[in-house]
Protein backbone atom coordinates (compact mmCIF):
# COMPACT_ATOMS: atom_id res chain seq x y z
CA UNK A 1 0.00 0.00 0.00
CA UNK A 2 1.39 3.40 -0.96
CA UNK A 3 0.78 6.64 0.92
CA UNK A 4 -1.70 7.63 -1.80
CA UNK A 5 -3.70 4.49 -1.00
CA UNK A 6 -3.92 5.03 2.78
CA UNK A 7 -7.64 5.18 3.53
CA UNK A 8 -8.84 8.46 5.03
CA UNK A 9 -10.71 6.69 7.88
CA UNK A 10 -7.49 4.92 8.92
CA UNK A 11 -5.52 8.18 8.87
CA UNK A 12 -8.28 9.97 10.79
CA UNK A 13 -8.35 7.27 13.47
CA UNK A 14 -4.58 7.22 13.76
CA UNK A 15 -4.42 11.02 13.98
CA UNK A 16 -7.09 11.12 16.72
CA UNK A 17 -5.33 8.36 18.67
CA UNK A 18 -1.96 10.13 18.50
CA UNK A 19 -3.42 13.54 19.37
CA UNK A 20 -5.08 12.15 22.51
CA UNK A 21 -1.83 10.47 23.59
CA UNK A 22 0.16 13.71 23.48
CA UNK A 23 0.49 16.26 26.24
CA UNK A 24 1.79 19.74 25.65
CA UNK A 25 2.32 21.31 22.25
CA UNK A 26 2.25 18.89 19.30
CA UNK A 27 3.16 19.50 15.67
CA UNK A 28 1.93 17.46 12.71
CA UNK A 29 4.34 17.18 9.78
CA UNK A 30 2.97 16.31 6.37
CA UNK A 31 5.62 14.90 4.06
CA UNK A 32 3.62 15.22 0.84
CA UNK A 33 0.70 17.10 -0.67
CA UNK A 34 -1.89 14.29 -0.80
CA UNK A 35 -1.38 13.60 2.91
CA UNK A 36 -1.70 17.33 3.66
CA UNK A 37 -5.06 17.41 1.83
CA UNK A 38 -6.27 14.42 3.86
CA UNK A 39 -5.10 16.01 7.10
CA UNK A 40 -6.88 19.27 6.28
CA UNK A 41 -10.06 17.24 5.68
CA UNK A 42 -9.66 15.50 9.04
CA UNK A 43 -9.04 18.80 10.83
CA UNK A 44 -12.17 20.30 9.28
CA UNK A 45 -14.31 17.25 10.16
CA UNK A 46 -13.14 17.40 13.79
CA UNK A 47 -13.30 21.20 13.96
CA UNK A 48 -9.63 21.39 14.88
CA UNK A 49 -7.55 24.44 14.09
CA UNK A 50 -3.88 25.18 13.89
CA UNK A 51 -1.93 26.49 15.70
CA UNK A 52 -4.58 26.47 18.46
CA UNK A 53 -4.97 22.68 18.76
CA UNK A 54 -1.57 21.68 17.30
CA UNK A 55 1.13 22.97 14.98
CA UNK A 56 1.23 22.10 11.27
CA UNK A 57 4.26 21.85 8.96
CA UNK A 58 4.36 20.67 5.35
CA UNK A 59 7.02 20.06 2.73
CA UNK A 60 6.93 21.55 -0.76
CA UNK A 61 5.88 25.01 -1.81
CA UNK A 62 2.12 25.04 -1.85
CA UNK A 63 1.42 28.61 -2.93
CA UNK A 64 -2.21 28.25 -1.83
CA UNK A 65 -1.14 27.24 1.68
CA UNK A 66 -0.81 30.89 2.64
CA UNK A 67 -4.61 31.13 2.41
CA UNK A 68 -5.42 28.16 4.67
CA UNK A 69 -6.12 29.31 8.19
CA UNK A 70 -3.40 31.82 8.97
CA UNK A 71 -1.00 30.02 6.63
CA UNK A 72 0.89 26.72 6.76
CA UNK A 73 4.55 26.67 7.81
CA UNK A 74 6.50 25.15 4.91
CA UNK A 75 9.82 23.44 4.42
CA UNK A 76 10.49 24.30 0.80
CA UNK A 77 12.81 22.07 -1.20
CA UNK A 78 14.23 22.62 -4.69
CA UNK A 79 12.52 19.74 -6.47
CA UNK A 80 14.46 20.30 -9.71
CA UNK A 81 17.77 20.03 -7.84
CA UNK A 82 16.54 16.93 -6.01
CA UNK A 83 15.50 15.27 -9.27
CA UNK A 84 18.74 16.16 -11.04
CA UNK A 85 20.89 14.79 -8.21
CA UNK A 86 18.82 11.61 -8.04
CA UNK A 87 19.20 11.09 -11.80
CA UNK A 88 22.97 11.72 -11.61
CA UNK A 89 23.35 9.19 -8.77
CA UNK A 90 21.32 6.61 -10.65
CA UNK A 91 23.39 7.06 -13.80
CA UNK A 92 26.61 6.76 -11.75
CA UNK A 93 25.38 3.52 -10.19
CA UNK A 94 24.48 2.10 -13.59
CA UNK A 95 27.80 3.17 -15.13
CA UNK A 96 29.93 1.80 -12.30
CA UNK A 97 27.76 -1.26 -11.50
CA UNK A 98 27.76 -0.10 -7.89
CA UNK A 99 24.47 -0.25 -6.00
CA UNK A 100 25.51 1.17 -2.64
CA UNK A 101 23.22 3.85 -1.30
CA UNK A 102 24.32 7.26 -0.18
CA UNK A 103 22.92 10.23 1.64
CA UNK A 104 22.83 13.72 0.20
CA UNK A 105 21.77 16.71 2.25
CA UNK A 106 19.93 19.38 0.31
CA UNK A 107 19.15 22.91 1.43
CA UNK A 108 15.68 23.62 2.78
CA UNK A 109 14.08 27.04 2.84
CA UNK A 110 11.70 27.70 5.71
CA UNK A 111 8.57 29.65 4.81
CA UNK A 112 7.49 30.96 8.20
CA UNK A 113 3.73 31.08 8.50
CA UNK A 114 1.43 31.05 11.52
CA UNK A 115 0.63 27.33 11.74
CA UNK A 116 3.19 26.66 14.48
Amino acid sequence: MTLEEVPLPWLAGRFSHELVQRSGKTAVISLMGPVLFDLLTIFQQRQLTFPDDFGLVSFDDWEWSQFVGRGIYLLKQNMELMGNLAAQRLLQQIEHHHLAGSTTLLPVEMVDRSSL
